[in-house]
């Protein structure tokens, strides 16, 4: 194992040895990390292991699925230059604020800025979410809502403030800050494959000061953590916003790249952070929301996407064959043009990953099966036999995790996690 060094070790202290490297589990306490509630990261232990898996001397690391930033954040405490991409801007800007630098100076005063400011504002919700989701906040006529009028006024107040600051490294920040509370501050939390509404949400008592209660933890959390680490052996990066699959065509060259795709389990994560997206003004129209969707992969069925041919793979031609046999029984019919042009997506970033490494450069992925009508998504299999014609070498595999299936499903723990790594030859 090569030296990590300070940072890096104390990166690895705080999280939980028994969680999934695969995810956020067991990183709470993890600075950077606890800035957001990424419901799928990697660890950096888990970025840390892949390096010492690659051939050759790793100076340079491609992430197409950006997600927390983990792999990034990681490479520059390592002294490695990250290339991210992230199709999500709210994300992108989550990644950018953990890999940025700060004058620390000028981002309290900023900060006692935007809280003086926020006072004197006077937003008019009506006005500031005209096109936004009809159950954003409470109003006549409707059953259900995230929150308050007075909440959601509040929270207007700190994002207007935000957008005055000049300053944009402290404009990227204060507005992930913000983020980070308003699922706290809803009445929905994040579960399974989508939100849904708290127990007894109804008697929820969230009021204005929660909001300056929790943005001010974030804040102090913030401000300790980039004063922490404040000396990096590498302060640059590379951070592509957009399509992983046309994005990833910039990218002129890496030693490693290391990702973990979204998994064929008709997850929309576009959906899952809807409400950082319309509140902090991300979109602002249901035109930008389709458009952000159909710039994703090709993973779920929520969104109408075009239907590609699969990809080479006696496995998947199989697996296919055996969808269209219980197509009546699958909750929807899309699925198996789905799964096929899921797997082409898949090809697309290993194709385009191939071109980018030197000879002995390494693709790490971290990819998980599904299940549907009692057909099984071997994912790992499939990745392999798709490699071959690509000019990867299989390495090695290790199986991360057994996860649940869907409540259609039965809930059994029978998908493998695995994490795939390939040489290039």
């Amino acid at each position: 194992m090569f030296d990590v060094g300070r940072d890096v070790d104390l990166f690895i202290q705080k999280q939980d040895p028994k969680a999934p490297l695969s995810t956020a589990q067991g990183v709470k306490e993890v600075p950077f990390q606890r800035w957001f509630n990424f419901k799928e990261a990697f660890s950096p232990r888990f970025v840390v292991d892949a390096i010492s898996k690659a051939p050759i001397k790793v100076e340079s690391i491609l992430d197409p699925f950006g997600g927390s930033g983990t792999t990034a954040l990681t490479s520059q405490l390592l002294g490695i230059s990250p290339t991210t991409i992230e199709v999500n801007p709210f994300i992108a800007d989550l990644i950018k604020s953990k890999l940025q630098k700060y004058n620390l100076d000028r981002l309290i005063s900023d900060w006692l800025s935007v809280v003086k400011a926020a006072d004197t504002l006077k937003p008019d919700l009506g006005e500031l979410y005209a096109k936004g989701p009809k159950t954003l906040y409470r109003k006549k006529g409707i059953e259900r809502w995230l929150y308050e009028a007075e909440v959601l006024e509040r929270i207007g107040q700190y994002k207007i403030a935000i957008d005055q600051i000049t300053d944009d490294a402290n404009k990227c920040l204060f507005r992930v800050l913000l983020g980070s509370i308003l699922v706290p501050l809803s009445n929905v939390v994040i579960s399974g494959k989508g939100r849904r509404y708290r127990k007894n949400w109804q008697n929820r008592n969230i009021e204005r000061k929660d909001v300056d209660v929790l943005l001010e933890k974030k804040f102090n959390d913030a401000i300790f953590d980039v004063s922490k680490y404040s000396e990096r052996r590498e302060y640059r990066y590379n951070l592509l916003t957009g399509d992983s699959r046309t994005k990833i065509k910039e990218v002129e060259s890496s030693d490693l790249v290391l990702f973990s795709p979204p998994y064929p389990n008709t997850f929309d994560y576009t959906d899952i952070y809807n409400i950082e997206l319309w509140v902090l003004g991300y979109l602002n129209t249901p035109e930008e929301n389709k458009t952000l969707r159909l710039s994703t992969f090709r993973s779920h069925v929520q969104t109408k996407f075009e239907i590609i041919p699969p990809p080479q793979s006696e496995t998947l031609c199989e697996t296919l064959g055996r969808l269209d046999n219980v197509r009546e029984k699958l909750w929807s019919k899309n699925i198996p043009s789905m799964v096929g042009s899921y797997f082409r997506d898949i090809e697309t970033i290993l194709a385009e990953s191939t071109r980018v490494l030197p000879s002995g450069g390494m693709v790490g992925m971290v990819i998980g099966d599904s299940r549907y009508a009692g057909v099984r998504i071997d994912t790992a299999r499939i990745t392999k036999e798709i490699s071959q014609n690509l000019g990867l070498t299989f390495k090695e595999e290790e199986k991360i995790r057994v996860m649940k299936s869907s409540a259609q499903q039965g809930w059994s723990n029978d998908l493998d996690e695995t994490a795939l790594y390939f040489i290039k030859e």
